[in-house]
């Protein structure tokens, strides 16, 4: 039967050990104070460690969410422009479809029923219906733009330069 320990001594009957090369071992276990301070500095740098960390990475997930909206607003802006660029082209055209064979329904003397008169009122719609198409393509436009604005912060510099001012002229 193992022999109580008694407070005042820690190791009553148990043999020092050696060292084969003649080092010290120290068998003295560390203070109260000591564990507790490196337990609290193994907390602190933890602590430390993650608040960096997850600064870090909220300032960079930031950084790369505001470089892709500014990406995709500026992919919107081009999109917005190509397709509003034709519509508007497509209604010009149609526009001048109607005007070609609205004339030559006069030259061929007006008649009430004619093929040209037909074709003629049919792209005059179609440019017509296109107006109200061009309508919503510009609000998009200026929407993206709106975008842009926001994404794209204007510098200092460009924003202090002052435009040069156009006198107005008279029309007397």
């Amino acid at each position: 039967m193992p022999e109580p320990r008694s407070k005042g001594k820690r190791r009553q009957n148990m043999p020092e050990p050696q060292s084969s090369k003649g080092d010290e071992v120290f068998t003295d276990k560390p203070s109260r104070w000591a564990t507790f301070r490196n337990w609290v500095t193994t907390l602190a740098a933890s602590l430390i460690i993650a608040v960096v960390g997850a600064y870090l990475g909220y300032t960079t997930q930031v950084q790369l969410t505001g470089k892709q909206k500014r990406q995709q607003a500026y992919s919107e802006l081009m999109g917005r422009n190509i397709a509003r660029t034709q519509i508007i082209i497509t209604r010009s055209e149609a526009y001048v479809y109607s005007k070609y064979y609205e004339r030559q329904w006069q030259l061929a003397g007006m008649p009430k029923e004619s093929f040209d008169l037909q074709e003629g009122q049919r792209w005059m719609h179609k440019s017509e219906d296109l107006v109200l198409e061009i309508a919503k393509s510009n609000q998009g436009l200026f929407e993206t733009l709106g975008l842009v604005r926001m994404y794209f912060p204007s510098s200092d510099a460009y924003s202090a330069r002052k435009l040069p001012s156009i006198p107005r002229q008279s029309c007397h």
